[in-house]
């Protein structure tokens, strides 16, 4: 009777994980008006920047990017300017290859992006101190050497196709 009582409880567990997994993969797709609103908005600046690349920006209850990949977005910020000004800043990160967080091109990244949202006419409010607040994941990459770091660097880099500035 144990035995029964354990295969049920962890087959309940199991459909409870893949259906957890389900919702985790599938929940970008689901239709967000404001969610790909900010999404038209980043595509508009990343063409006129002359960037290509997907771009995976899911809400979220705080706001960062994960593995220079997908975009977290919090909507809990009242206004569209800040909300805007927030995921340019996230943008930045997606696209930063350095392998600081703010460094260098990062910031030059985001200068572009930002100077591009006012060239667009966008309305972007500036946020103080947001470097502070960057709750940014980027999982560290495992290199042989920093050679081999720096030539792996530039070959992502590259598959972006940048605009020279």
């Amino acid at each position: 009777m144990d035995l029964i009582l354990i295969i049920i409880l962890a087959s309940i567990v199991l459909l409870l994980l893949i259906a957890a997994l389900w919702w985790t993969a599938t929940i970008s797709f689901i239709p967000d008006p404001q969610r790909d609103s900010i999404k038209e908005t980043l595509e508009r600046i990343l063409t006129e920047c002359g960037y290509s690349g997907d771009l995976d920006i899911r809400r979220y209850s705080s706001t960062y990017t994960l593995d220079r990949k997908t975009i977290y977005l919090s909507f809990k910020d009242s206004d569209n300017e800040s909300l805007l000004r927030r995921a340019i800043h996230e943008l930045a990160h997606r696209f930063n290859r350095d392998s600081s967080e703010h460094g260098s091109m990062f910031q030059v990244l985001e200068e572009q992006f930002l100077d591009t949202a006012k060239k667009l006419k966008l309305q972007i409010k500036e946020i103080p101190n947001i470097n502070r607040d960057c709750l940014t994941l980027i999982r560290s990459f495992r290199e042989e050497s920093e050679e081999k770091a720096n030539e792996s660097r530039i070959k992502y880099s590259f598959s972006f196709n940048p605009k020279i500035i």
